[in-house]
């Protein structure tokens, strides 16, 4: 498998964020164990990121998904899952499809039962690779550390928009915030491209307006959804009402988070980081990581934020052109930062 990836050109326009992503964020050194998992969409990107590895000198286990089990993924391969748990550094590059998010589960467990140096590229396309890919990842850190600093003593997170968004974040005083700014570490794995910092939150009350793009395999299907809004009524951390003009979108969304016990409960708040990225362009991995605030219903990612719940699915909606307040503090107006 690796000789297929290898054979494969290495596009240019590719090389900047491969070199990136795999000196820079994962920073791979030439005696670890590296695993990288793709699919037949991303291979030329995978082939990127190979490249980088190769040139580092690292020994790669590289998998096709097609190759060696049926999509969409019901559940993680063992053989992917053996491969990770003795790994140093694993990236995968794949492009999501309907009903994977359990094996991406199982994925993301085993990376973090092990410690393993873990770069999450669900999502990756061409666009990505010549943008937010190209970040400068100190920079996006340095926003999410100061960001940090502010929510350690704050009980409260206000985010509102010109298109009535009024959402009240209480803060759970013992769950922890991530910052995910590429700086990927065997205690903190990372959406790459990277930049948001994200907690479970105790509660959530109020409306959510999305008009940028939603989470799993609905990003595909409905892009970036500025010109059919959904607007969402959450109280008690629970969703309550979706509306938009668009009924199948209602009817998908409605239809999601009512997958599993808590799939309407929020399970992540979330604050943009990346400031390369300065507008929807359909895609999650990168949208989410556009100046603003996101939330996800489900999934809290216990592992990372130490919540006390779980649930088998999550999904992420997007909110632009936010204005953020933290505790009295207003950090974000219209998008742009303050601090």
């Amino acid at each position: 498998m690796n000789r297929q990836l290898r054979n494969l050109p290495i596009k240019n326009e590719y090389i900047f964020g491969a070199k990136n992503a795999v000196k820079n964020c994962l920073r791979v050194r030439a005696n670890e164990r590296v695993t990288l998992i793709t699919d037949e969409v991303t291979a030329d990107i995978a082939a990127s990121l190979l490249a980088q590895i190769d040139d580092i000198g690292a020994a790669c286990k590289t998998f096709v998904l097609e190759e060696i089990c049926e999509r969409p993924l019901r559940e993680a391969p063992p053989l992917v899952l053996g491969a990770l748990a003795e790994s140093d550094v694993a990236l995968m590059c794949v492009k999501s499809q309907i009903g994977e998010i359990s094996s991406r589960m199982q994925i993301i467990n085993t990376v973090e039962k092990h410690n393993v140096r873990y770069a999450h590229m669900v999502g990756i396309d061409s666009k990505i690779m010549t943008q937010s890919m190209r970040a400068d990842f100190e920079a996006v850190n340095a926003i999410g550390e100061k960001l940090e600093r502010l929510t350690k003593t704050a009980k409260t997170i206000r985010v509102k928009t010109e298109l009535g968004t009024d959402l009240l974040v209480t803060l759970h005083p013992q769950w922890r915030w991530r910052n995910t700014s590429g700086k990927i570490t065997s205690e903190t794995w990372s959406n790459l491209p990277a930049g948001e910092i994200f907690t479970c939150p105790q509660r959530v009350d109020g409306v959510f307006i999305v008009d940028g793009s939603i989470g799993d395999f609905l990003c595909w299907k409905y892009g970036c959804i500025d010109k059919t809004p959904l607007r969402l009524e959450i109280a008690d951390g629970r969703l309550v009402k979706a509306e938009s003009a668009n009924e199948e979108l209602v009817k998908d969304f409605w239809q999601y988070c009512r997958t599993a016990e808590s799939s309407d409960r929020v399970g992540e708040f979330a604050i943009g980081t990346n400031t390369s990225v300065e507008r929807c362009i359909g895609n999650l991995l990168q949208d989410e990581k556009m100046p603003g605030a996101h939330i996800a219903f489900g999934n809290p990612a216990a592992g990372q934020t130490g919540a006390d719940w779980d649930c088998s699915t999550h999904i992420d909606v997007i909110a632009t052109g936010c204005d953020i307040w933290i505790a009295q503090k207003q950090v974000m107006e219209r998008g742009k930062f303050l601090i």
